[in-house]
């Protein structure tokens, strides 16, 4: 295929504006052909793929042929809420199409939608880590919503992060200000969570290829474009009302990049179960005397301020507390979205009426004060998460990936009853725990277990032998 000459910069940015973070905000602002200007591109970035494909370089040229194929059906209608998976079967109808003059976009397209369901599906911060983020040609934003993948022999593959060795700064959910009263200071709105789940792909046992989901007609069984699916509230059962995107707009709050405080409250008096996410809230350029002004304020008046903010396209109820050197805005829940303890039955009264004595209030006050410490968060890991990484290590390993890996038998408990003797059991706590620290002792208490487990069967040998032993000496 001849050399093409390259397009325009400006080209280049507009078929990756989608991929930036403000892709959804800007899909309207439609170029004047979209199909052509895809068409144009990816017919330079075949001639320039021919040359590339078997050197597997690590930047967005690579990538580009399977971005613009997906691009151009997508450009003039471009769905919210992800990016086009390159995947395995958009890869195999890649070949198949790249050498042909003229490509079937009504051919492409159904694969290019089930690769945006499969991407659908994987939470944004999964993709950052599994795969990187890579900063878009001539800007910069970084492209995050697509996961990284290289050209390998003519396939595409999924690129590892020490495979792109790129790693840039978290980017802001939004950039705005932060106001109490007159006073206004530039912010940017941060993530304060990391996601760490493992995320899992459901497969068909009988083959081990991934599972994809489809938009169906419930009541024709035929698969629905994104055109044509509107958004509806049902309020009675079979009933709905459908909801326009002016609808919706015009409920939307006015204000989207600001935090502005409405009041300000003692932090003890706002109960934990209110709290639900946390924020970070970094300052602008040269705004940092307002920023610490206002946290050291708060940390000397032991206040925090009450507040409403817009995350993405929801309006939020807010509480802005400082935390060492940073401000951190804590999404707070509506008290409607919380479940009242009367709403259960729950023990209530005093301790005289339970029969509980002075001395097991006595003990019980004392073993606390034995297993009291500081709080460190670092001693404390997700042992669940670790041991099933250890175990998919090991698959992943074993020949093949599918070996099955046999499990310790997690030590048998005693059945107990419902009569329990409180004094007894304070005791045997308090004796564990007077020279060793609670976790020792509960490790300590584990490996008795596991030796009482391990001595068993050797104390049952040992009868068996005696008694072998002591019919010989009848017999003889």
């Amino acid at each position: 295929m001849p050399r093409l000459e390259r397009p325009a910069p400006s080209v280049f940015n507009a078929l990756l504006d989608p991929l930036g973070q403000r892709g959804t905000q800007r899909r309207t602002r439609r170029m004047e052909d979209p199909q052509a200007v895809a068409q144009d591109y990816l017919q330079y970035m075949l001639s320039d793929y021919e040359e590339r494909r078997g050197q597997g370089h690590r930047n967005w040229r690579d990538l580009c042929p399977v971005y613009a194929f997906a691009l151009t059906t997508h450009a003039a209608d471009w769905p919210r809420g992800g990016g086009a998976e390159t995947c395995e079967e958009l890869a195999e109808h890649w070949d198949q199409m790249r050498g042909q003059s003229r490509l079937n976009w009504a051919q492409a397209q159904p694969v290019v939608e089930d690769a945006w369901r499969a991407l659908d599906h994987i939470p944004a911060a999964a993709r950052h880590e599994a795969w990187g983020c890579r900063p878009a040609v001539g800007t910069t934003r970084t492209a995050c919503t697509l996961p990284t993948r290289l050209f390998h022999g003519g396939r595409l593959k999924l690129a590892t992060p020490a495979e792109t060795q790129v790693r840039i700064m978290a980017r802001p959910i939004w950039t705005g200000t932060l106001s109490f009263g007159l006073l206004n200071v530039p912010v940017s709105l941060m993530s304060g969570e990391r996601k760490v789940d493992l995320h899992f792909r459901m497969l068909d046992s009988r083959d081990r290829k991934p599972i994809r989901f489809e938009r169906v007609n419930a009541d024709t069984g035929e698969e629905v474009p994104w055109k044509d699916i509107v958004k509806a509230y049902e309020y009675d059962k079979g009933s709905y009302v459908v909801l326009e995107e002016d609808d919706i707009r015009s409920a939307a709050p006015e204000s989207h990049e600001t935090v502005e405080v409405e009041t300000f409250v003692d932090a003890t008096q706002i109960d934990p179960r209110y709290y639900e996410k946390p924020y970070l809230l970094v300052p602008g350029k040269k705004a940092e005397k307002g920023y610490v002004l206002l946290r050291e304020t708060l940390r000397n008046t032991g206040k925090v301020g009450i507040a409403r903010v817009v995350v993405r396209t929801r309006e939020y109820l807010c509480a802005v507390m400082p935390n060492d050197d940073a401000l951190v805005l804590m999404i707070l829940r509506y008290p409607q979205e919380l479940v009242e303890p009367d709403d259960y039955k729950l023990p209530s009264g005093k301790l005289a009426d339970y029969r509980i004595t002075s001395k097991e209030t006595a003990m019980a006050e004392q073993l606390i004060e034995s297993m009291a410490g500081d709080w460190d968060p670092s001693q404390y890991h997700d042992e669940f998460r670790e041991r099933l990484q250890q175990v998919l290590n090991k698959r992943i390993k074993s020949k093949g990936g599918t070996t099955k890996v046999e499990d310790e038998p997690a030590p048998r408990e005693d059945a107990t009853t419902n009569v329990v003797d409180f004094m007894s059991l304070l005791q045997k706590s308090l004796d564990a725990n007077k020279r060793t620290p609670a976790k020792k002792a509960t490790a300590g208490k584990a490996a008795a277990r596991k030796t009482a487990a391990k001595k068993a069967p050797a104390k049952k040998a040992a009868k068996k032998a005696a008694k072998k032993t002591a019919a010989r000496r009848k017999a003889g």
